[in-house]
């Protein structure tokens, strides 16, 4: 009797194993999700523990493997219409946080983004995680810190393979487009890809920013070639709107990329009255100076002196750009309205990154960390889910704008970003869901010199290590030095009391790296 038992029992372990053999399932993932490529930094859910073989399979029960051909008896598979809202992105170049006046500055008209903040929630406290267009933008596409996609300059080239937002709502049915700036090497803006279908893109610049221009700009249009005959700013704005003409009857994504502030500076046509440059206020004189900074950041573009005269003049410039490119928002706006699209639309407005204009006694962009450089503007407008006029003083980042945006569509979170959906801040601003850091980075040439830096911004502090200058450290206390005068790392009288904060700032810093891969040294 127990001999027969054996048999059957064999003989089920091997009418099972026939089964899964015939059925495809043999073949087990040997590798665990995420180890080609970097994860979240403490919210992955399939983190393999260090003391876990990488032999064992990444699933229980793995799906059986897809096929060369499909079956000839089974219907083709019909992609799913997607139910989620519209969603327009808008980005700017090179527009710092308060250069609007939702954000209170005291000169800088913006009505129709004052009325878009007032519908949505502001975000206070967003930042780039690098100053530098191209990266910042990859990790807007990705969700990624810049180590882990790789863009790292404005020549790094996006791979290919690349996981993007973009691609994700294109598989969810949605219809994917870009008017505007591109700047991602690699692929190029007469066909960007990544899921973008429908593409009106100004021409690629080189190295040296050659390439466009604010009138008769070179672009390309769905692949051809053709010239902007409208100030480019007014003319992205056009294609814009014609984007949501064109695809009312469906769900889509719109990334409208301004050019808006980019260098050189100009006064939009018809603005030459407005902000008179001598009426142009200038930074405080104090501010003017920068506080202990390491050795690579004596000589950098961005330190080039400028004199009163000529920051008047690019704060006046800056400033009819930035009211033109809000004029141009309220034409779209009032298009979502007469198409009944206002209230099924997602709109987010933000820039890639800050500019100085004589803080700290700068000009452009670089490897600083102050609030000028790094921190953006950015509002989040859903009338089915945020609150109007909420201002949420969290610190959020870049980053975190691809599974903001995933979640909006009803898409899940991608395993492979590093960001946070800001969807629960929407509802209420005051959560403490979501971490209160985000990570910062810079890995460049500048002057002939490599920089290379690794930090984090708090609620309270800021903090970076250059590594390339012997471990150099920065920290700003916020909270009592908003205008970021003292490195508190560096100053004799301050140095042994913040010691302990920069420490654990650090060990956050190395535990991130760690757990993303940042192998960078």
């Amino acid at each position: 009797m127990m001999l027969f038992i054996r048999w059957r029992r064999l003989l089920q372990v091997w009418l099972v194993v026939s089964f899964m053999v015939s059925a495809g399932w043999g073949a087990v993932p040997t590798t665990w999700p995420g180890d080609s490529i970097t994860g979240p930094y403490h919210s992955r859910l399939f983190f393999r523990p260090a003391t876990q073989p990488a032999s064992l399979p990444a699933w229980p029960l793995a799906t059986r493997p897809t096929t060369t051909s499909a079956p000839v008896d089974k219907p083709a598979v019909t992609r799913a219409v997607p139910t989620g809202p519209n969603i327009i992105l808008i980005t700017v170049s090179d527009q710092s946080a308060g250069m609007t006046g939702f954000e209170g500055h005291p000169q800088i008209k913006t009505p129709h983004l004052d009325r878009l903040a007032a519908d949505g929630v502001h975000f206070q406290r967003c930042y780039t995680p690098t100053p530098v267009s191209a990266t910042s933008r990859a990790s807007i596409l990705t969700g990624q810190y810049p180590h882990a996609h790789g863009v790292m300059t404005d020549k790094s080239a996006l791979p290919s393979t690349s996981e993007t937002l973009t691609a994700r709502l294109a598989e969810a049915g949605y219809v994917c487009g870009i008017v505007g700036k591109w700047n991602l090497p690699g692929t190029t803006a007469k066909t960007p890809g990544f899921g973008l279908t429908d593409y009106v893109a100004t021409e690629d610049v080189d190295a040296e920013g050659r390439g466009w221009k604010w009138e008769q700009c070179p672009v390309w249009v769905q692949g051809e070639k053709r010239m902007a005959d409208r100030f480019l700013t007014d003319w992205e704005a056009d294609r814009a709107i014609e984007f949501v003409d064109k695809h009312k009857e469906r769900s889509f994504f719109l990334w409208l990329s301004f050019r808006t502030n980019q260098e050189p500076l100009t006064r939009p046509p018809g603005t030459e009255k407005d902000y008179p440059p001598d009426a142009m206020t200038l930074p405080d004189p104090k501010t003017k100076t920068r506080s202990d900074q390491p050795p690579s950041l004596q000589n950098v573009l961005a330190t080039k002196p400028k004199s009163d005269q000529e920051l008047r003049e690019a704060r006046s410039k800056y400033a009819a750009m930035i009211s033109r490119m809000d004029e141009n928002l309220g034409r779209l706006a009032a298009r979502l309205h007469e198409l009944n699209l206002r209230e099924r639309t997602v709109v987010i407005f933000t820039s890639d990154g800050g500019f100085a204009l004589g803080e700290h006694g700068l000009h452009g962009r670089g490897a600083f960390i102050y609030e000028v450089m790094v921190r953006c503007p950015l509002v989040v407008r859903y009338p089915k889910l945020g609150r109007s006029g909420g201002r949420c003083a969290r610190t959020v980042s870049l980053v975190d704008l691809a599974p903001t945006i995933c979640e909006l569509a009803g898409l899940p979170r991608s395993p492979m970003m590093h960001g946070h959906s800001l969807v629960p801040l929407l509802g209420n601003p005051e959560s403490n869901a979501l971490p209160d850091e985000r990570f910062l980075e810079y890995d460049a040439q500048e002057s002939g010199r490599s920089i290379l830096v690794r930090g984090l911004v708090t609620s309270q502090y800021k903090y970076a290590r250059y590594l390339r200058d012997g471990n150099y450290d920065v920290l700003y206390h916020l909270t009592r030095d908003a205008e970021e005068m003292n490195n508190v790392a560096k100053k004799p009288d301050s140095a042994r009391q913040y010691a302990g904060v920069v420490k654990v700032l650090q060990n956050r810093v190395e535990h991130f790296r760690k757990v993303t891969r940042d192998q960078a040294r």
